[in-house]
């Protein structure tokens, strides 16, 4: 546990360092306003000037994978997990890229993962719910069963919505929902 306060306190000096940057600034503020194509230039650049930049390069995949650009959001992930492979945001926006990607049980496997090492995170839990409830009957069951558990356990959240994974990309946050296919890895 206290590797994992460790990171996200290391993680949030970064973030506070950055939040000084006008470049940094730019990008956080064309992601609000939804312009990833800014965002992404603003990012790269960054990236340029430092490429060790965690915070930076957690952005950009993001980014990346709101955009369906989901094979290079999926690389810099694994890069950011080279170096903080117990980070929990990590390892659900590697999960989402996955479940996205439609490789919905490696995305069931990092989400496990992460789960482990975080087991009271709600956007972890959705996505969870969202890759069991594409999957066979027996997946499905355990991703009703998942989502009474939720339920309880995370009585603030609003479990009404479909359990599926946002996707910024579109207007209005709306979600994007597994296409319930496994596609298997090239």
């Amino acid at each position: 546990m206290l590797l994992i306060v460790c990171s996200a306190s290391a993680q949030g000096a970064e973030h506070a360092k950055l939040l000084v940057n006008p470049l940094y600034s730019q990008a956080l503020k064309s992601i609000d306003q939804r312009d990833y194509t800014g965002a992404e230039l603003e990012l790269r650049q960054l990236l340029a000037l430092n490429g060790t930049n965690a915070e930076a390069r957690f952005q950009l995949a993001r980014v990346l994978s709101w955009t369906k650009r989901y094979t290079e959001a999926e690389g810099h992930y694994r890069i950011l997990l080279q170096n903080e492979p117990d980070n929990t945001d990590y390892l659900l926006g590697l999960g989402q890229t996955l479940l996205w990607r439609g490789w919905r049980q490696e995305a069931i496997r990092v989400l496990n993962v992460a789960n482990r090492l975080t087991p009271h995170y709600v956007e972890l839990r959705r996505a969870q719910i969202a890759a069991l409830a594409g999957g066979d009957p027996g997946e499905r069951k355990r991703a009703a069963d998942l989502l009474a558990k939720a339920r309880k356990e995370f009585p603030e959240a609003d479990w009404d919505r479909s359990p599926t994974l946002p996707n910024r990309s579109t207007s209005g946050g709306s979600d994007n929902p597994s296409s319930g296919s496994d596609k298997s890895r090239p």
